[in-house]
Order: structure tokens, then sequence, then C-alpha cells
């Protein structure tokens, strides 16, 4: 797959500058739009920040129904992902500047202005589980039920937030050797910076190599297992945390395999990334909470068959014996 763009026979003059995403979105709006042949889609501005916003949209709709389902509290539900949100914007944030020091030493209020960075996807969890969690305690509330109700639409969310990565052309995968498998990004991206600090690309060229869709590697299989966890709620099991359990360890195993494609990650320790090390201690920890609710027995929440039950249940009618009871 290829983004077009303007070739020249040589270039009048070569000028690094910033890659924000912007160029990006534009190609894929142009692409859209010729497309389906609406004009209007190239009008249309739709930064990170829309993406991620919609990403929980989705995720607290998938939850409000899974509550609503099972007789939880929906404000309740609300709550905790307000709590979520506020902790995982921040900490999420906060660990993106944490890469980019100078930048936070001359505006150090940048560390309130959410909108004018990016965000680190572990912060954004890190900070979201920690709010979560906090919250629960506060209210005196199960850490387990309302994260089982959540967890299959927080994988939906997780799959359009990583495909918000892909229109932006913020994460891109490492140079692929079959060229139908890869994107071509154009100069003025954070891909074709990336291959022109490498040497890969020089001054005469518009277009970069082929490149994996990392971003697509772990939306496409993220997805799969949201809806998946969604539609078979008895998938990883009915004990008290065993959905949440599952639904991690499935995300993690995901990511742990697209790590390897991605362009911008250097390994640390027997050739794993951070990322990767962090994901396998992950599992480790989500393996044990998915066996302790195998023993301890502790019935989860079943949000499609116990609303099935019940409106099957609503629906028979009275038999005699049962009338006259009553």
């Amino acid at each position: 797959m290829r983004l077009s763009a303007v070739r020249t026979s040589r270039p009048t003059s070569v000028v690094r500058t910033k890659s924000d995403g912007r160029s990006m979105r534009k190609l894929w709006l142009r692409e859209l739009a010729e497309w389906t042949g609406i004009p209007a889609l190239n009008s249309l501005s739709l930064s990170q920040h829309w993406i991620v916003l919609l990403a929980g949209l989705v995720a607290t709709l998938f939850g409000l129904v899974a509550a609503r389902r099972v007789g939880k509290s929906q404000l309740l539900l609300l709550f905790v992902v307000l709590a979520g949100c506020i902790g995982g914007a921040l900490v999420g944030h906060w660990v993106d500047l944490a890469f980019r020091p100078s930048e936070l030493m001359s505006h150090p209020l940048r560390l309130l202005l959410i909108a004018s960075g990016g965000f680190s996807s572990l912060g954004v969890y890190a900070g979201a589980t920690a709010a979560v969690v906090l919250f629960l305690r506060w209210r005196g509330e199960s850490l387990l039920e309302i994260p089982d109700l959540l967890a299959p639409g927080l994988l939906v969310g997780a799959a359009i937030a990583r495909m918000g990565c892909l229109f932006n052309g913020c994460d891109f995968g490492r140079v692929s050797g079959q060229a139908w498998l890869g994107l071509r990004y154009p100069r003025g991206t954070a891909a074709f910076s990336y291959l022109e600090d490498a040497g890969l690309v020089g001054a005469y060229h518009q277009v970069g190599l082929p490149m994996h869709p990392f971003p697509l590697y772990e939306a496409v299989p993220t997805l799969v297992l949201g809806l998946s966890a969604w539609f078979l709620p008895n998938l990883f099991g009915r004990g008290g945390g065993q959905r949440l359990a599952g639904c991690a360890i499935g995300y993690l195993a995901v990511r742990l395999v697209s790590e390897h494609y991605r362009a911008d990650a250097s390994p640390v320790v027997g050739g794993l990334t951070a990322m990767q090390l962090l994901c396998l201690l992950g599992i480790g920890i989500f393996g044990w909470l998915w066996l302790r609710g195998r023993s301890s027995g502790s019935p989860a929440h079943d949000t499609l068959l116990e609303s099935r039950a019940s409106t099957r249940a609503c629906a028979q009618p009275l038999s005699s014996q049962e009338v006259r009871h009553v």
C-alpha cells in the first residue's frame, strides 16, 4: 500500500521539519475523499486527541450496556471511567514529556496542558489502573467487578486508538522486505524522518521504503479479541476477575508479538524491548489473577448469558399452579 506523494526530478532544498502528524492525516483524508467521492473529507480536521476521545466513548458505551444487563449502577461505572480517563491522561502525558526533558524544562506548564502534547500508552495504562484502583478502594467497591464489565470494551477502544496511530503516522513499523506488505510514507512524516536519519533514503527521495504496518498488527487482533470476549462472556472463565485477566493476557500477548515489528523500539535485554519485558511481567501478574479467580470459584457477572436467561424467564407464561399460588 502506498500513500501517493508528488515526485520531483530534484529537490530545491532539503529542510528538516518536525513531523506532527498533520501531513499524514491530510494524506489519509485525501485518499479517503478520492476513494469515496466525497470532497468534503479533505477539509476535515481529526487530531489524535479526537481519536482517543472516540476510543474512550466506545469503551464506555460497551461498559454501560454491560452494567445495565447485570443491574450494576451505570453512574458508578461512569465515575470509574472518569477516574481512569483523568489518571490515564495525566500520567500518559507526563511519561511522554519525560522523554523530552528539554521541552519540559523550557515550558513547565506543559505538565498540565494535556492537549499540547502526546501520550505514552504505557503511562496511560499505568495511570488509569492506579486511578481506578484508588477510586474503587475509596468507594469500598470490588476491585474486579467493574473492571470485568469494562474489559471487552477497553480492548475495542484500544484497537480504535491504535488505528489512530496509523492515521496520524506517529507509530510505524520496521522496513519490510515485501513491498506489498508495507506502507510507504512520504517526506514530511515521522516515518520518513526516521528513514532519513538512518541513511536509508536520500535528498532525492520523496517517498520512503515499504514499512510494516505495525498499528494494524496490533489493532486487528485486539479488536477480534475484544469482540470475542463481548459475545462469548465465558471465553476466559466465570470466576471473579477472569474476564479482565483473560483480556489483559490476550492484549499483552498481541503487544509482545507486534512490538517486534516496531521501528523505534530498541532491545534492552536478551533482544527484547522494554515494552516486551513489561508485557511478560504483565502476563505473569494477570496469569496469577486468572488462576486465583479459577480457584476461588466466585462467579463473575455474565453480561450476555444472565441477561438472556432473565429475558427468557420473563417471557415464559405462568403455569396454573403458579397463578393459584400468586
